[in-house]
């Protein structure tokens, strides 16, 4: 069964005024109750264009972010309510208005914090898809997953007004290949066909997907500069070798 409702003049949510609306929802049988949801969520216009940048409300609004891990530190990996509204708490203060989840989809409960307390997210699917970085790693389970894992993020994140991109992974080993293009344009039409209002990218690090020309590289260049070398300058020579395609895959829209 489909509800439509109306809000008449609503308070719109933004970094500076997250305002908020709870739902409640109630399964009767006559009159008794045999189930019952109730979550919060937020109303705001998100836009996107090469004139304005990106904007909420139409007015245009510049990322000041950063990326953090799922853990909490000497905490650990345990999702804690307060723990996570903390680490935003103490973001905001330090002047930033975004985060990516590295590299993970993010909890509920930080999720709720960064409704709360007007943060934007870019929730992150994985840091690998089918080409391994360690012997038992999730590459070996991501082909009967992901599909199942995309469903899971888009469900979790879909009524949270903090939410504006999705990221399809970061440090994808395949991401700069022909196969790896093939596959971030299915991941992403796959999380379009569930939730169309929010963007998609995907994070290309040059070095590691390049990983397969290091050895050659390294080869024909002094081995001395090489280890002086800053990473950025590796990534870029890297990337001049495996041509203009990884160059372009470094936009990050798919």
């Amino acid at each position: 069964m489909n509800a439509t409702l109306y809000l008449n003049n609503p308070s719109l949510w933004n970094v500076d005024t997250p305002n908020l609306y709870r739902c409640r929802v109630k399964l009767l049988d006559n009159i008794d109750c045999i189930d019952k949801w109730e979550d919060s969520f937020g109303i705001r216009i998100l836009t996107l264009d090469k004139y304005n940048g990106l904007s909420i409300q139409g007015e245009t609004i510049k990322l000041y972010g950063g990326c953090i891990h799922h853990d909490n530190g000497v905490i650990g990996a345990a999702t804690i309510e307060r723990a996570e509204e903390r680490r935003v708490q103490l973001l905001k203060e330090a002047g930033y208005n975004a985060i990516r989840s590295a590299h993970h989809p993010m909890s509920k409960a930080l999720l709720k914090a960064c409704d709360k307390h007007g943060m934007l997210v870019m929730d992150e699917l994985s840091d690998m898809w089918y080409v391994p970085k360690s012997k038992d790693d999730f590459a070996n389970h991501f082909k009967d997953y992901w599909e199942t894992m995309i469903q899971a993020m888009v469900d979790k994140d879909y009524n949270h007004p903090s939410v504006i991109m999705y990221s399809i992974g970061n440090e994808i080993i395949e991401a700069g290949s022909n196969s790896g293009a093939a596959l971030a344009r299915k991941l992403s039409n796959r999380i379009r066909s569930l939730d169309d209002s929010r963007y998609i990218t995907c994070g290309i690090n040059g070095m590691i997907s390049n990983m397969d020309k290091l050895e050659e590289w390294i080869k024909i260049n002094d081995s001395d500069q090489v280890v002086n070398m800053s990473q950025n300058t590796m990534e870029k020579n890297l990337i001049q070798r495996r041509g203009v395609g990884l160059m372009l895959s470094h936009l990050g829209f798919v």
